[in-house]
């Protein structure tokens, strides 16, 4: 700092601490008080000091008031944020005291599931152990069974081709019984192939068949001891078939006589004529019996024509399918109708001696193809069959 200015702040300084009285009154009396300059230094100074320690004391006060509310704010938000925190510790202890049962309650599910579990797991390795057992046993059955079978089959097959020779020999039996008529066989049955489905005889005949090929269970033929009984088997159906077909056949054939008594006037074939004496045709073979004798239809059928006949006389006449029929000629009373099923042996007629007749008697044909046979054929292979299998029903 310069001298001049120093000497300014001197001058500055002795005119604002130049030496003064002052005259205080005080109890009624006047005090007289000198203030030199080194006074009025001294208390100036001492009203600096305490001007400053009051401003250094007022600003420390507000600073610690700032400091204590700002400490203030800050325990409040520590307080908020420990309550928070205390809150959310009392829900997380919640959390997790719920979360524990939670825990439990699936460990007791578990538990209950996984003792479960393993008794099933125990009951199944008892179940297979018992499973096992069954199967040994079974399997030892099984083998005893087609030790069995084996033999059955074996068996069977025996009694199978015995029967199968059995039905062989009836069915020939039988065949010849037809041939013995003059039939032809296979013309027969060729004829019932033919027949309407309205056709009575057609339908017990038991022939026509068909159908896909389907194994029966246990001859599927997987084996060669198989599929030779299910050959056999075949055959005998087919044999059984035929045998059927032709005992059907059989039944229907006219082959007895139309009275229970009688005598034989006139045969099948040439003769002289009754009337003229001369060479003629006889179609078919006069029965003589008392008048009024009962006529039976000699095979089962259906008639056709029953009624008046210029030649004939009363009159009957039976189809009994595969194109034969028999007449029943010079009745003296009819005992059926047209269109009305008979039976074998049942009653027709009485006999009479009504149309071209000589006398009490009855005239009998036999039929095929509209064409006459000779009935005592179909007779005497009726006396055959009777004698072999007794009387058809």
């Amino acid at each position: 700092m310069s001298a001049a200015r120093r000497s300014s702040i001197s001058m500055f300084l002795e005119r604002v601490f130049a030496p003064r009285e002052i005259y205080v009154s005080w109890a009624d009396r006047f005090h007289y008080i000198r203030l030199t300059a080194r006074v009025q230094k001294l208390a100036a100074s001492g009203a600096i000091v305490v001007a400053a320690w009051s401003l250094i004391a007022t600003t420390g006060n507000i600073l610690d008031r700032r400091n204590l509310a700002s400490r203030d704010s800050e325990i409040a938000r520590q307080e908020r944020a420990f309550g928070e925190l205390e809150q959310n510790l009392g829900q997380a202890f919640e959390n997790r005291a719920k979360l524990e049962r939670r825990v439990l309650t699936q460990k007791a599910k578990l538990k209950a599931q996984v003792e479960a579990l393993r008794a099933s797991l125990e009951q199944e390795r008892a179940d297979r152990l018992a499973l096992r057992d069954l199967r040994d046993s079974q399997s030892l059955r099984i083998a005893g069974l087609e030790k069995r079978l084996t033999s059955l089959r074996e068996s069977g097959q025996d009694v199978l081709e015995r029967l199968s020779e059995r039905v062989r020999e009836g069915t020939e039996a039988v065949e010849k019984t037809i041939a013995m008529t003059g039939l032809n066989v296979d013309d027969l049955i060729a004829a019932t192939a033919n027949a309407s489905f309205d056709d009575q005889s057609y339908i017990q005949a038991g022939l026509g068949q068909g159908g896909p090929y389907i194994p029966a269970d246990g001859l599927t033929a997987d084996t060669p001891p198989a599929a030779e009984l299910a050959a056999t088997v075949s055959r005998l159906e087919e044999q059984l078939d035929r045998w059927s077909g032709l005992r059907e056949i059989v039944r229907r054939l006219p082959l007895s006589v139309p009275l229970d008594q009688f005598r034989i006037s006139s045969a099948y074939g040439q003769r002289r004529d009754p009337m003229t004496g001369r060479k003629a045709r006889h179609l078919g073979v006069d029965f003589v019996a008392p008048p009024g004798t009962p006529i039976h239809a000699t095979a089962p059928g259906v008639v056709v024509f029953a009624g008046f006949n210029d030649r004939y006389g009363f009159m009957v006449e039976i189809d009994h399918g595969y194109g034969i029929r028999t007449r029943y000629a010079h009745m003296r009373k009819l005992l059926v109708r047209e269109g009305q099923e008979v039976e074998h042996r049942g009653k027709i007629g009485l006999l009479g001696s009504t149309g071209r007749s000589t006398g009490p008697h009855v005239h009998y044909e036999v039929r095929l193809q509209g064409q006459t046979r000779n009935p005592m054929k179909y007779v005497l292979a009726g006396k055959y069959v009777f004698k072999d299998y007794g009387p058809s029903k």
